[in-house]
């Protein structure tokens, strides 16, 4: 039961980027969706796993060590539909550590606050202790900041602790 919960909850997230593009697709048609490629991938001998379509498994890359099971038809679908299984977590302990996978979206408009990080990191190398707070609303681009000066402290021998909350 709970695999097929998870199945299902899976391919409803796969759905929902179709959904925000499609303002007449509802809940159901998420979960039916959800539920042709959980029936389509147990015709084909899979159980016991997740499966979800191309745009979850884009959505999610890094996070899961997946199967490619090709494209599959499924009923009520015009076209073939790319699935994959979900194997296993891929051990990421955050979204940070999928980044670099993924790549890291450009810098843009924070060179005063990078200079300034900067700054203070040659004060470290010359034996300065600094401490820095960098605080925000969501999504403002603070690690995308701090990943910035690790690229730059990467150039120097250093320690580096990482402490995340």
């Amino acid at each position: 039961m709970a695999a097929g919960l998870d199945e299902v909850r899976f391919a409803l997230g796969a759905t929902e980027s179709f959904n925000r593009r499609n303002q007449n697709a509802s809940v159901e048609e998420s979960l039916e969706a959800g539920a042709r490629i959980v029936a389509r991938a147990q015709e084909d001998g899979i159980v016991a796993t997740v499966v979800i379509s191309a745009a979850t498994h884009r959505l999610t890359a890094g996070y899961f060590v997946c199967d490619d099971l090709g494209a599959h038809h499924l009923i009520g679908v015009a076209q073939p539909v790319t699935v994959y299984s979900v194997l296993r977590d891929s051990g990421a302990p955050s979204r940070l550590d999928v980044v670099p996978l993924r790549g890291f979206t450009p810098l843009i408009g924070r060179e005063a606050e990078l200079a300034l990080l900067r700054e203070r990191w040659s004060h470290v190398q010359e034996g300065e202790g600094q401490v820095i707070l960098l605080s925000g609303d969501a999504g403002i681009g603070k690690s995308r900041l701090v990943q910035a000066l690790k690229d730059h402290a990467a150039q120097t021998a250093h320690t580096l602790l990482e402490c995340r909350c």
